[in-house]
């Protein structure tokens, strides 16, 4: 439930940096989940973006940051409009893409 993966966020939030520490944090430091891509050349002229990171940090893991990442990137509001989205991922990897609906057919 959202209601109750935001709440134990905010407590891990919360217990993991004091007031004293705020202040000498550095952005990198700051960064709970992130992704990057960028658009891949192919022959077809087709408007492909290759998805090159996403992640979070381990001690943010399993409140569903990087789904969430990956929900907004999929929008095309936020990354104007493509006709596929690609990833090169680690066999470890492929099953959590797939619960994010990409599949392995090659485009």
């Amino acid at each position: 439930d959202h209601q109750s993966v935001s709440s134990a966020l905010r407590e891990v939030l919360e217990s993991s940096i004091t007031d004293e520490e705020e202040a000498g944090v550095a952005l990198r430091d700051r960064i709970m989940a992130c992704a990057s891509w960028k658009p891949l050349s192919n022959p077809m002229q087709m408007r492909l973006l290759q998805l090159t990171l996403i992640g979070s940090r381990l001690k943010y893991q399993g409140y569903g940051l990087s789904f969430q990442v990956m929900k907004a990137f999929q929008h095309t509001r936020n990354v104007g409009k493509y006709h596929g989205l690609v990833v090169w991922a680690g066999v470890d990897a492929v099953p959590w893409f797939r619960r994010q609906g990409f599949t392995e057919d090659q485009i």
